[in-house]
Formats: C-alpha cells, structure tokens, sequence
C-alpha cells in the first residue's frame, strides 16, 4: 500500500498571512530596575505578530513591547508581545492583548501588502 504524505507546511497551519516588513524596533523589556531596550529590525509581519532580528539572544517566553512605525506613518506602534521562537538571533513574536482597533490596523496594512 502506497504511503500518503499528510503533512502541512508551516505556512498552511498559520493562522494570518505574513508580509514583509523591514523596519527598526524596539523592544522593551520590564526590569527590576527599570526599562532595558534592545534594537533590532523586523522580517516579516502578520495580524497575529512579527519576526524579529535582535542584537542579543533572548529566552523563548520573554515578554516585551515591540515599537517600531509602519512605512508610511508617523506614528510608533507599541505592541505587547511574547516570544515563541528563537532561533539564534531571529525571532519570532506573538502580539498579545492587542486592542480591536490595533488588530484592525494590522489587518489591513497586511492586506494591502499582500
């Protein structure tokens, strides 16, 4: 009997659509004496987060703001986030507890790249 492939790709289990995206960021971390702050430059955005190439390495789990501006805007953008994948510096960042309105703005930003 014939073996099927019933695998996805990554690409057909993820929940929103990503697009490029090469912007600065910033991301902010939550410290006992203060607000450290490391530089990095985004790869890829999608309603749901954002890949991120940072300086240093981070711990999977690290809760951060991203703040970075959309082309085109003038406006920063602070996004909670978590992140769920590392791999050397890139990494990947899920946004959490986005407002309806900052969902509704990376809807249709992404959907105009796309």
């Amino acid at each position: 009997m014939p073996k099927t492939n019933n695998t996805t790709t990554g690409a057909e289990r993820r929940r929103w659509k990503r697009v490029p995206l090469d912007v600065r960021v910033k991301l902010l971390l939550a410290e006992a004496d203060g607000v450290r702050v490391i530089h990095g430059r985004s790869t890829v955005i999608s309603e749901g987060g954002m890949g991120v190439t940072l300086t240093r390495e981070l711990p999977k789990g690290t809760l951060a703001t991203l703040v970075f501006t959309i082309p085109g805007e003038k406006e920063e953008r602070s996004m909670p986030s978590r992140l769920t994948f590392r791999s050397g510096f890139g990494c990947g960042f899920e946004f959490v507890e986005l407002t309806a309105d900052q969902r509704r703005e990376l809807r249709a930003f992404c959907a105009l790249q796309g």
